[in-house]
């Protein structure tokens, strides 16, 4: 077996269970996680969030660890409520996956 017929194996660790500081919102017609952070501020980050999508753990972590250097934070769900890849996915099936993801339809 070669290395492409393993699914990819990503150990999310201790934060697994990581619940996140800020809260789920809706902006538009957009689901988002925004942090504020400890103090007033007019500083704001937006967080892109990689194939594992918004609500990944280790996303809302380093959202999270942004806001508490005071920004205020929000990570939309750039995947528009499709699923997300997960760590059991098996990277054979990546390109259809991609497919149904086409940076390039936004949806406006």
């Amino acid at each position: 077996m070669s290395g492409k017929d393993f699914p990819f194996q990503y150990d999310i660790g201790r934060r697994s269970n990581y619940v996140g500081r800020g809260q789920e919102t809706q902006v538009e017609n957009i689901n988002a996680y925004v942090c504020q952070p400890p103090s007033p501020t007019d500083k704001a980050v937006i967080v892109v969030h990689d194939i594992y999508g918004w609500q990944f753990p280790d996303t809302r972590y380093v959202a999270d660890i942004i806001a508490a250097n005071g920004y205020l934070i929000i990570c939309p769900d750039f995947f528009l409520g499709k699923a997300p890849w997960t760590p059991n996915d098996h990277w054979q099936t990546f390109g259809d996956w991609l497919k149904h993801r086409d940076p390039m339809e936004v949806d406006r």
